[in-house]
């Protein structure tokens, strides 16, 4: 059994012990040729007119304005990004994790595409649920603020927790996501770059693109260090500058406020809220300290299994033979003796919270064009 959680951020694969792979929601697109994932990721600077990474935010069947032979709308592109996890898939039948941004139409999309990536799901929950339900301290009832980053807008879903995790309203903090991360930190290390090397890293496609590449592992870098030492290969040659973790955080100030703004609002409606943080969203720069400065206390953040933790932890409640897989929207929670041991009731009831139909694995899958010009 594998767990695949679906954030454009990154399709997630795993098996409760290990990130078996993870994909970022890009695609290139030129002709015949179609790369995803990674591979489509390292192409985004170089060839930003071929570029796609909004087809997983804007999932549905509309015919794109220039659509291509191969591609007719984002549902095409959300296929061959699903299709190049089969093999890390290695037939394993599927429980997908789907974050509550997902509206009911979308869903019934995404399991039809499922279908035709030839990825076996035989089941479907909800992202935060299951994360929730895999990391929840066993304290008193109440509730938690479940935030979560995607390329294109920062979620957070609100749940209710007690003898159960039972999914509630989610709504946007902040828009665009992660890819104002990246552009925010990309221009004031570029900026960096100039003022102690003398060398722009944007003055070029092919060095842009190493910047990007290099992000995350900066941003890991800056994430356990106020000072971090990078190092940019242009032009055949090596050029390494020191920044200060403090620099980004400023860069990023705007995003960072507005997310602490918009949560605030949710914090007054239940003052004793616990505010929990996926692992992507804890990555951004400076976030965990302004939620600690503006809320009073620390946030959680949970580890980048925890919704396949979740998953697997509750696979009975959720798998199913069915044809048609209900969003199961509540999971029971699992105590400690101090929380009076495992909890009763909430036996994982199969509908959404929300009055939206179960989704059926057949419905809304369109007919890719010939699989085997998708590459790899």
């Amino acid at each position: 059994m594998r767990v695949l959680e679906v954030n454009d951020a990154g399709l997630r694969l795993c098996d409760g012990a290990q990130v078996l792979a993870t994909e970022p929601g890009f695609a290139s697109v030129s002709g015949d040729q179609i790369i995803v994932g990674e591979r489509a990721r390292q192409l985004a600077r170089r060839s930003p007119q071929l570029s796609h990474s909004r087809f997983w935010y804007q999932l549905d069947q509309t015919p794109l304005e220039r659509p291509l032979s191969r591609v007719r709308h984002t549902a095409d592109l959300a296929y061959w990004h699903l299709r190049q996890l089969r093999e890390a898939a290695e037939g394993q039948p599927l429980m997908l994790a789907v974050p509550s941004s997902f509206e009911a139409d979308q869903l019934g999309l995404l399991l039809g595409l499922c279908r035709a990536a030839e990825l076996g799901a035989v089941g479907l929950v909800d992202a935060a649920v299951a994360a929730v339900a895999a990391g929840a301290p066993a304290s008193a009832p109440g509730v938690v603020l479940h935030v979560d980053v995607q390329l294109h807008r920062v979620w957070l879903t609100r749940l209710a927790v007690d003898a159960a995790v039972v999914r509630g309203a989610g709504h946007d903090l902040a828009k665009p996501g992660l890819v104002s991360v990246w552009d925010a930190a990309a221009t004031v290390i570029a900026e960096a770059f100039v003022r102690q090397t003398r060398v722009d890293p944007l003055h070029s496609a092919a060095s842009e693109q190493a910047l990007y590449d290099a992000l995350p592992d900066w941003l890991a870098q800056l994430s356990r260090s106020p000072v971090a030492s990078l190092a940019l290969t242009v032009g055949g040659r090596s050029h390494r500058i020191s920044l200060a973790r403090d620099a980004v955080v400023v860069a990023l100030n705007p995003l960072l406020t507005r997310i602490t703004q918009a949560l605030r609002a949710d914090v007054a409606a239940a003052p004793d809220a616990q505010v929990m943080l996926s692992d992507r969203a804890a990555a951004i720069p400076g976030l965990i300290e302004a939620l600690t400065t503006a809320l009073g206390t620390a946030p959680q953040v949970l580890t980048p299994l925890a919704a396949a933790q979740g998953a697997l932890r509750h696979r009975a409640l959720i798998q199913t033979g069915a044809e048609a897989l209900p969003w199961v929207t509540p999971l029971p929670l699992r105590r400690d003796r101090r929380g009076q041991g495992r909890a009763r009731g909430a036996r994982g009831a199969r509908d959404d919270g929300a009055g939206r139909a179960a989704c059926s694995t057949g419905a809304g899958g369109p007919a890719p064009a010939d699989p085997s010009a998708a590459g790899r």
